[in-house]
């Protein structure tokens, strides 16, 4: 499992790009709909304005805005891995930062000049890319010269963030053996300078009933003075204290294993929510669910729909992007595979359509500018600011 998540996830963005890529659509299917499905390219509903735009063949994969018009993102293809960054909410992006060498796994920015990215180190220079282990890699001046500040042969590091007070946490795996992996949580408290393994409290909360580990983090949330991980078998482990120490707050246990988690987050009411889409032999689907009050996992589910990320406006108002998959293809028809933005006001319980378009624009990530304003990348490498 060591690496299993980002691997579907990955797996899951090149399945919607390639078809698209190949078989652009060119008239809608009609054996198959939706109760809110409109098939007018860009039209948008309930007040939300569809605006494209013509960025420079770029596709970030991930991005991470520090207000309404200054963000970053980045993006894996076969030949490189790039960094870019914005100015204008997305409308252009200037690279600043590309590898051969490596395989970026996050950007984090915690000012306009302060950053990190984690990235796998690999080789290109075969058929199959192979993983030879993880760097940190720190810039001062918004993306100028950029050093690495760790390195290691073996760790896979996935996500990083920080608290108010400045400490620094990575989450990801270590592998065991070829099959298997533990979790993996390092922690700096001089600003990104050095950092400190901190997985033996945390890996001892995750011993199963036999004594075995098999699992990783995967994403990392701090809340206040509160630091919670989400590791690939939906489990959200608790430390107040820096990592010093841990606890199983909750787990998510209902949900397949195909779903390639894509979101972790808390609400407002401070109630956990977490994303995710699948397109596999199992079947297609996008989901959505929350912890209650009561410490219950509600989820909603939409077949034929895979979700590849999800914006939260409010604790009930939801935004996805992602790609419509119908079940099967009758012989002589388009393929009717398409990239759609789904906006749901109760928590993925019913949805409408707020845009449509060719397979080939399938929605890759989306970012909250502001209460009335997301950018959402796309795998034709443009961009689209959704607006109300």
């Amino acid at each position: 499992m060591k690496n299993r998540s980002v691997l579907v996830l990955i797996l899951v963005i090149l399945s919607i790009v390639f078809i698209g890529l190949s078989n652009e659509i060119s008239q809608i299917w009609t054996n198959y709909s939706s109760q809110d499905y409109s098939d007018t390219p860009g039209q948008a509903r309930t007040g939300w304005k569809v605006k494209t735009i013509q960025a420079e063949s770029i596709a970030p994969h991930e991005l991470d805005f520090i207000d309404e018009d200054l963000g970053y993102g980045y993006s894996n293809t076969g030949a490189l891995s790039i960094v870019y960054k914005t100015s204008n909410s997305g409308r252009s992006w200037e690279e600043i930062f590309s590898s051969k060498d490596l395989l970026i796994h996050d950007v984090f920015f915690a000012s306009g000049s302060e950053g990190f990215l984690l990235a796998a180190k690999v080789s290109r220079s075969s058929s199959l890319m192979v993983d030879k282990g993880s760097v940190i890699i720190k810039t001062q001046d918004g993306g100028r010269t950029w050093r690495t500040v760790f390195d290691s042969n073996s760790f896979i590091l996935r996500e990083i963030g920080f608290t108010k007070e400045g400490v620094g946490v990575v989450v990801g795996a270590r592998p065991t053996n070829r099959y298997f992996s533990v979790n993996l949580v390092l922690f700096t408290r001089d600003k990104g300078e050095t950092w400190e393994d901190s997985s033996e409290s945390l890996n001892q909360k995750a011993l199963n009933s036999v004594g075995r580990i098999d699992d990783g983090l995967m994403k990392v949330l701090i809340k206040d003075s509160d630091i919670y991980t989400l590791s690939e078998s939906r489990r959200i482990y608790k430390s107040s204290d820096e990592g010093k120490s841990w606890n199983l707050f909750s787990q998510l246990k209902d949900d397949p294993g195909q779903t390639a988690i894509n979101n972790f987050g808390m609400l407002e009411n401070g109630s956990f929510w977490l994303s995710g889409g699948a397109n596999s032999l199992e079947g297609t689907w996008g989901m959505v669910s929350v912890l209650n009050k009561h410490l219950v996992w509600k989820t909603n589910r939409l077949d034929g729909y895979c979700f590849t990320a999800v914006e939260r406006l409010s604790d009930n108002e939801v935004i996805a992007c992602g790609a419509r998959i119908p079940p099967f293809k009758p012989k002589g028809t388009p393929d009717p595979n398409e990239a759609v933005i789904l906006r749901s006001p109760d928590n993925g319980k019913n949805w409408e359509t707020l845009y449509t378009g060719p397979a080939s624009s399938a929605c890759l990530s989306a970012s909250k500018l502001s209460e009335n304003l997301i950018y959402i990348s796309q795998g034709n490498g443009e961009g689209i600011l959704l607006q109300r």
